[in-house]
């Protein structure tokens, strides 16, 4: 019953990080082009971007990224009450991440959506770059925690298999966040992150 229940967890992480994909695709393209941070310091570029953007896309992303972001927890709390069978201490790390990771990602989320709602209702202005570029540098602690937290997750679960305190073959090592996005950011695949961890996770719900 608990393998049933970790395997039904571990697709739910899969499902979350794919809408989530789609939530963070919502707010990078729009029908002018793609946005990136680099453009926040020009004012004229950003607004040509989001020029024909509607409102509605960071909405969508805010209310959809949170179910999405519910889902993908259970991935997380998946393979950590996994661990559990095999070492107790890699359990309790993998869900203190977990914990640290998911509430900060929340607010990260939405934080970016707002931002995005505010600039495209204030008209693109110079005025409304200025606040949101504000506004992005005071809650960019959420995004940098949630990375971080992330980071320490992938790789306990790494040094854990790595290590032989699991099931898994030290070349399962492989199936991780870590390496996994390594090459699709050197592919220049858009949603790295989530693309990676949905693969990872469909992954790891047919080896476990």
């Amino acid at each position: 019953m608990i393998d049933i229940m970790i395997k039904a967890l571990i697709i739910a992480g899969v499902i979350g990080h794919l809408i989530c994909c789609m939530c963070d695709l919502l707010l990078i393209y729009s029908p002018s082009g793609k946005f990136n941070f680099k453009l926040f310091n020009d004012n004229d570029k950003m607004s040509q971007i989001f020029k024909k953007m509607s409102s509605r896309n960071p909405l969508i992303s805010m209310l959809l990224g949170v179910l999405a972001i519910t889902f993908m927890s259970g991935g997380y709390i998946g393979l950590g009450l996994w661990m559990g069978q095999f070492s107790k201490g890699y359990q309790i790390a993998l869900l203190i991440a977990t914990v640290v990771c998911f509430i900060p990602m929340t607010a990260h989320h939405v934080f970016c959506g707002v931002a995005e709602w505010f600039y495209i209702e204030l008209d693109r202005t110079e005025r409304a770059r200025q606040v949101i570029f504000d506004f992005f540098k005071k809650t960019s602690v959420t995004m940098y925690v949630t990375y971080l937290a992330l980071l320490c997750f992938w790789g306990i679960l790494l040094i854990a298999v790595v290590s032989g305190a699991t099931s898994l073959s030290a070349w399962m090592c492989l199936i991780n966040v870590i390496p996994v996005i390594t090459v699709l950011l050197l592919l220049k695949v858009p949603g790295a992150l989530n693309v990676a961890s949905a693969i990872v996770f469909l992954a790891l719900v047919i080896l476990l």
